[in-house]
């Protein structure tokens, strides 16, 4: 505590031009024991944020929360604020957005030309004027009921999961223009004077529903990406990816809502839990021999985290795996920039195209596709030990209804999940197969390494033991894509090294969106002689963990030995 004083005391003689001066700082840092900097842990640990709210513009604003469905009883109450009385005719506050089925209540809390609706039946009696006002849903498992300011202002019948997936916008539409304060999901039907004794004052853990809190975010830490206090959930701060309409994201704003007592302390906010690196292990060494292969979606060109921070993200991960070569689904647009800051050859078919593929290595030919672009490319790279290899980049169609959606409805079969397979991704597997690699992969000789987003799942994954273990939704599922990849000579390079899918499930879909806990629906394979797989992992994390993973699908890496 002493050095700490002795810092104050010299900051307080100290011009601030001097304060700033990256040498000076780093002495008073230096001079702190691990002792002090404990103390000075405490004393942030104690800080007392403002109260602040989330203002949304109603044009292109939106928080992504990637929550999981609740699917019995469930709560959500909230804070909202008008920029104006001047409603639009639907403004959601929560959506389930894409994330959607029929058996779920497709936007749990709107304002449609000022009156608080749940979904499309449940609206209010009154509107809301461009005041502060709370608003609540209940659902009890039978019926919802909507409060405002802990009143109730309407019930009817309910019953419906809901997956709680945007804040300010129903994905790309319905945008709420005004200010959001103080959301909190439950996953239990809140009773109406809990919601009226906390409605006014910051959520503590002595709330008598504690344990059933899914999320509540508070806004007050006025974090790059919104903090649930919980400590479960980031929520992506962003405006609509495709929106040209303005160059902001919603923004933090005091909050002057005279009803709401108090400020959280940085205390109440749980950290989210630090994983184990994924990266821990991968070096830059070259050896001649050994070829590091990533195929990662990153997400419409990488931008849903902004154009610069989220392409930022993405070359940062890239970087971290130390690839060789990558197999990029979703480039649009991003192709020149991550070649030109990794230093890598490359190939797309243009600059807004779908696939890419980078390479450390000369590449020493390239093959368009003989079916479509958008779905195949490949190229041969020429290893330093002169070894050549080809690499091909895919993206085949997902099944109609997608299944990673559906399987949330419990009526879902697989039945219905294989002929989704074969009426799409089968169909583009067959055609890149027959037109592309038996046109351009004929030296047997030649190995072959052939990746992408599958948007299909593994007969090896959806076992009967897997189901056994409730994994997959206790489903066991003969998928017929990668059954046709082990037809042809291919190994699943993953599974090849982690043969038990129930230890090691290698979830690729998705890191962001919880509704899918267990999907792998990114694969890499390989065929060919000298060709053996040392190592694979799935890439879901930032080398800086605090920082949000930019992609709804994590990467596969896996290090082949090449002779």
């Amino acid at each position: 505590m002493k050095s700490v004083k002795i810092i104050i005391r010299i900051c307080k003689k100290t011009s601030l031009s001097r304060l700033y001066n990256s040498s000076f700082i780093l002495i008073l840092l230096l001079s702190i024991s691990c002792k002090d900097s404990n103390t000075i842990n405490s004393i942030n640990n104690s800080k007392l944020y403002s109260n602040n709210a989330l203002q949304f513009d109603g044009i292109d604003d939106k928080v992504d929360l990637f929550l999981k469905p609740i699917t019995d009883t469930w709560t959500l109450s909230v804070w909202v604020k008008g920029n104006d009385s001047l409603w639009n005719p639907n403004e959601a506050i929560i959506s389930n957005g894409w994330a959607t089925i029929k058996a779920w209540e497709q936007t749990p809390l709107s304002i449609k030309n000022g009156y608080p609706t749940v979904g499309d039946s449940l609206k209010a009696t009154y509107k809301l004027d461009a005041e502060w006002h709370h608003l609540a849903v209940v659902n009890n498992g039978i019926e919802n009921t909507l409060y405002i300011d802990g009143e109730i202002a309407a019930k009817g019948r309910g019953g419906k999961g809901i997956c709680p997936s945007f804040i300010g916008a129903n994905d790309s539409d319905s945008f709420f223009n005004g200010s959001i304060d103080e959301l909190r999901i439950w996953n239990i039907a809140v009773d109406q004077n809990t919601i009226k004794k906390w409605m006014y004052s910051p959520l503590k853990k002595n709330h008598k529903n504690y344990s059933n809190l899914l999320a509540c975010f508070g806004f007050d830490d006025e974090a790059l990406d919104a903090t649930d206090i919980s400590g479960r959930f980031h929520g992506d701060i962003k405006k609509q990816y495709s929106s040209t309409a303005t160059s902001n994201t919603p923004v933090y704003i005091r909050n002057f809502n005279s009803a709401f007592k108090g400020q959280y302390m940085a205390s109440d906010y749980i950290s989210l839990p630090k994983d184990k690196s994924v990266f821990e292990g991968l070096n830059n060494s070259q050896d001649d021999n050994i070829l590091k292969v990533l195929s990662w979606n990153i997400w419409h060109g990488g931008v849903e985290n902004g154009e610069e921070l989220g392409r930022q993200r993405i070359i940062d991960i890239i970087k971290a795996s130390t690839a060789d070569v990558i197999l990029m689904i979703e480039t649009y647009g991003a192709a020149n920039l991550i070649a030109e800051q990794l230093g890598f050859y490359h190939y797309t078919l243009g600059d807004k195209d779908n696939l890419a593929i980078f390479s450390r290595y000369p590449i020493v030919a390239q093959y368009p596709s003989n079916f479509k672009g958008f779905y195949s490319i490949g190229a041969k790279i020429k290893m330093p030990n002169n070894k050549e290899v080809i690499v091909w980049d895919v993206w085949l169609r997902y099944a109609l209804p997608d299944y990673t959606m559906e399987i949330n409805d419990p009526n879902y079969t697989v039945k219905e999940m294989i002929d989704g397979d074969m009426n799409y991704a089968v169909s583009d597997l067959n055609a890149i197969l027959e037109k592309d690699l038996s046109v351009y992969a004929t030296d047997k000789n030649t190995p072959v390494i052939f990746g992408g987003d599958f948007n299909s799942c593994s007969h090896l994954d959806w076992t009967k033991g897997t189901a056994e273990a409730g994994l997959h939704y206790n489903k066991e599922v003969d998928f017929p894509v990668s059954k046709i990849m082990m037809q042809q000579g291919y190994k699943d390079s993953f599974r090849e090294l982690y043969p038990d899918p129930v230890k090691y499930i290698g979830k690729t879909w998705s890191p962001l969106y919880n509704y899918c806990d267990d999907f792998r629906i990114d694969f890499i394979y390989y065929k060919g002689p000298k060709v053996m797989p040392i190592d694979s992992r799935v890439i879901d994390q930032h080398p800086d963990q605090d920082q949000m993973f930019p992609s709804d699908h994590a990467g596969v890496l896996s290090v082949f030995e090449i002779n």
